[in-house]
């Protein structure tokens, strides 16, 4: 409960930086401490569950590099196949029981809940209609924070092949199981 692996403490060189990654803290925490290893999250298809960035940065595949090392060595670590050294972007990015995006600002989270909430409610929404709700509400470029991104700014039929049957995906029933 006290072990200072275990926390971020005033003090610390490093206080700042850990405090702002908690999920580095408790996993240091977890496999030092507890001597548990986190598992790997990845759905049957080798989709993320639990994203390291947002979904327009998960869609594009525009993540930071330190994530992309992160998983040359998964194969050995979790002793699996070679797929899961793989950043998967596009539709394969992201898995239909998805739970959370940690680098997301508050804007692009509010739109994410927003958009979730409609299509849960109406899942037969048009695509012209979730293309109207997403393009008025997505944070646009300046106003997106420093970590989430603006949606692409392809034509609209890259939309509708692209971000938004992703949004359809994780606004499923089953994304709530």
């Amino acid at each position: 409960e006290n072990d200072p692996t275990c926390l971020a403490k005033r003090g610390d060189n490093n206080m700042n930086w850990l405090q702002g990654n908690p999920g580095l803290v408790t996993a240091t925490c977890l496999r030092e401490v507890l001597h548990t290893n986190a598992e790997d999250t990845r759905d049957r298809e080798g989709k993320h569950r639990f994203h390291a960035f947002g979904l327009v940065r998960s869609y594009t595949g525009e993540v930071d590099q330190w994530y992309r090392n992160k998983h040359k060595d998964m194969d050995k670590i979790l002793g699996t196949d070679k797929t899961y050294t793989e950043v998967k972007d596009g539709l394969d990015c992201c898995s239909e029981e998805t739970a959370s995006f940690h680098y997301v600002e508050y804007l692009e989270t509010k739109v994410l809940y927003l958009v979730r909430q409609r299509l849960l409610k109406e899942p037969n929404m048009s695509d012209e209609d979730l293309l109207a709700l997403v393009k008025k509400e997505w944070p646009k470029k300046g106003k997106v924070g420093g970590y989430s991104h603006p949606l692409p700014t392809a034509n609209q039929s890259a939309m509708k092949s692209g971000i938004l049957p992703l949004l359809r995906s994780i606004a499923t029933k089953k994304s709530q199981d």
